[in-house]
């Protein structure tokens, strides 16, 4: 459960920084809170059945469009830090759905 959350850290800083932005408190800010959609999404995917998987799906796609439309607002350290949340969303869902499988 460790290692999607160094990744994903990783990959947000990395694409934050190719786009221009400078790491910043509210950057720091937006990753601990991806890390806590992380642990939750790890928590109920570990457990999942095939409704808590579409759930889970949905719950990450409305979080993550939520803070991507405001990314778009003038004030740029709001604008940062959903920015910055919703890439660690995104990479945290993909890294969490590739790292975590159920056991039998």
């Amino acid at each position: 459960m460790i290692l999607p959350i160094i990744i994903s850290s990783l990959l947000v800083i990395s694409c934050t920084s190719l786009i221009g932005i400078e790491l910043n408190l509210f950057n720091i800010l937006g990753l601990l809170l991806a890390l806590g959609f992380t642990i939750d999404y790890a928590i109920f995917n570990k457990n999942k059945t095939k409704e808590t998987e579409t759930a889970i799906f949905l719950a990450c796609i409305t979080t993550a469009c939520s803070f991507i439309l405001l990314s778009f607002t003038a004030f740029k350290l709001i604008s940062n830090l959903a920015l910055t949340l919703s890439l660690g969303i995104i990479f945290n869902y993909i890294l969490i759905k590739i790292f975590t499988k159920k056991e039998v």
